[in-house]
Order: C-alpha cells, then structure tokens, then sequence
C-alpha cells in the first residue's frame, strides 16, 4: 500500500512524499500485519509521487504517524481493503496461510 503526502496543486513533486507498506503475514502472529517497505516500487518515478521514501526514510520520517493513520483507516473502514486483509472479519490462521502457500 502506498500513501502519497503533499499538494497535487503544484508544479513541483518536491513537496510530496510517498510512504509504502505491505500488508499480510508476519511470522510469529496469526494475525496480519502492515510493515514499511521501499514505497511505490512498481511504478516509474515520475511528479506525482515525489520523494519516494526508503523504509528507513519512512521510519525516521516526521509523518510517519499520519502514515500509519491513514493504513489504519483503510484496513478498518474500506470495505475491499478490509475483505481482502481480513476476509469478512474471520483471521485465516498462520497455518492455513501457510499450507495454502504450499498447495500453489
């Protein structure tokens, strides 16, 4: 997930930031998780994401609490996003993700 900070209004990328996560899976937790990744790494760089921030860029970053509120917000409030992590509100324990894993 990526989550581009700034104004769209001017000119100049210079003010915007792109911060990214992945989330899903982490070992150790049945529960998923979101973690700071190197942001918008598919995409070409270009003006609309300005500044793409490395994950210790964005774990240093002064917005990285605004980041977190905004992944916070679409895991609980968007209803495709919230589906997709997790599944009607029904956790997939570690195993099954794993055993799932194995079976592709």
């Amino acid at each position: 997930m990526d989550v581009i900070f700034g104004s769209f209004e001017a000119e100049g990328s210079d003010r915007r930031i792109t911060f990214g996560c992945r989330v899903g899976p982490v070992e150790g937790s049945d529960e998923p998780a979101a973690t700071a990744v190197q942001a918008a790494v598919p995409y070409a760089d270009g003006l609309m994401f300005g500044h793409k921030l490395s994950r210790d860029e964005a774990l240093a970053h002064e917005r990285l609490a605004d980041f977190w509120g905004v992944v916070d917000f679409l895991l609980e409030s968007e209803p495709t996003v919230s589906h997709h992590v997790y599944r009607h509100g029904r956790q997939v324990s570690a195993p099954a993700r794993k055993r799932w894993w194995r079976l592709r």
